[in-house]
């Protein structure tokens, strides 16, 4: 939280009065590059998703075989928000490993989170019958609890999300819908404009969205 130094007037007197503001919100990382799995390209419909401290930052779906994200400026990405360790990356597809997500047995990584950053980073995921990702730290302990994790779109449903990111309903995404998402940024609340996957909150899966239709 910043504090600034604002001068008040009164009476021809003057007071110096801190006044607090939220801290603008840091710019996510954006991936693109290629992905393949066992050597052989990744099938469209293939959940890619980031993680940092097994809470998930980001994920994307592939829309053709073996690319994840592109290297224009409006083209799909992979976006991740700001975090403060190693971002590993896993991979889910219902005809590969039952269905389930895994991180592979070789870990596809990038370290550290640069605000802004746009990285080509090609995936090459191998896996096992063994190798499964964890679902999260276990409930032994009774520790004081944790905030939540971020909630994961499942596969299912991201692709429907593709048509939102119209957060003044003018059939346009664009700057002026980029302005909503800042305005409403890290609200919790239904009733948030920029909540284009009505989690209840507007966060990186709200600009990831918004990146993905961007201009449309």
């Amino acid at each position: 939280m910043k504090k600034y130094l604002v001068l008040l007037a009164t009476s021809g007197i003057i007071f110096p009065v801190f006044v607090m503001a939220e801290p603008f919100p840091d710019f996510p990382m954006a991936f693109w590059g290629t992905v393949t799995i066992n050597l052989q390209p990744a099938p469209a419909g293939t959940l890619i998703r980031a993680y940092v401290s097994d809470v998930v930052m980001g994920q994307v779906v592939t829309q053709e075989s073996g690319v994840y994200g592109y290297t224009g400026p409006t083209k799909q990405k992979l976006i991740v928000g700001s975090s403060s360790g190693t971002i590993v990356f896993s991979f889910q597809n219902p005809s590969l490993y039952g269905g389930m997500e895994t991180k592979g047995t070789v870990s596809q990584t990038h370290s550290p989170f640069v605000s802004g950053e746009t990285i080509n980073k090609n995936l090459a995921f191998a896996f096992t019958e063994a190798t499964t990702l964890s679902g999260g730290s276990g409930g032994g302990g009774g520790g004081g609890g944790g905030g939540s994790s971020p909630s994961q779109t499942s596969l299912s449903t991201l692709g429907a999300l593709s048509s939102k990111g119209d957060a003044n309903n003018d059939g346009k995404i664009n700057v002026l819908d980029f302005n909503s998402l800042m305005v409403n940024w890290g609200k919790i609340s239904v009733e948030a404009t920029s909540d284009f996957n009505n989690d209840g909150r507007v966060d990186i899966f709200d600009f990831n969205i918004l990146m993905i239709n961007w201009s449309k």
